[in-house]
């Protein structure tokens, strides 16, 4: 794989091991956005790692918290921060299955901006997107 950016559109990092949500997101931000999509942590750092080659960044992050081990949607946040630290006021926002309070709570204060719950509103997510955008 050997990502690309977009001339003049935002690029937006989905991170989401389910096929068919991450076919509707992409579906749902393609003419907001240029969409570049991973299944796992592995996949989003080597994707942020290309692109940063050739000067070019993420704008806004969507993870799924829940990730294939060994990852979460947190602990890529956090790997994301430690190894480029132009990231850290970069907007990352949240999709999860997870909807009990204090799984919001640990969410937000692991540092995303929103909390989306599953399953996805699609006017709710294109607004979040376009607000932080």
């Amino acid at each position: 794989m050997n990502p690309s950016a977009e001339p003049n559109r935002s690029n937006v990092l989905i991170v989401e091991d389910d096929v068919a949500t991450i076919s509707i997101l992409n579906i749902w931000l393609r003419n907001k956005c240029h969409v570049l999509k991973a299944s796992d942590g592995e996949e989003a750092l080597f994707i942020i790692d290309e692109l940063m080659k050739t000067n070019q960044q993420i704008d806004l992050f969507i993870f799924d918290i829940s990730l294939p081990f060994p990852w979460s949607g947190i602990t890529l946040k956090e790997a994301i921060i430690s190894r480029w630290n132009i990231y850290k006021t970069h907007p990352f926002i949240a999709e999860t299955a997870y909807a009990m309070p204090n799984d919001q709570e640990q969410i937000i204060r692991a540092g995303f901006i929103e909390y989306l719950t599953k399953p996805l509103d699609r006017s709710l997510l294109v607004e979040t997107v376009e607000r932080y955008l």
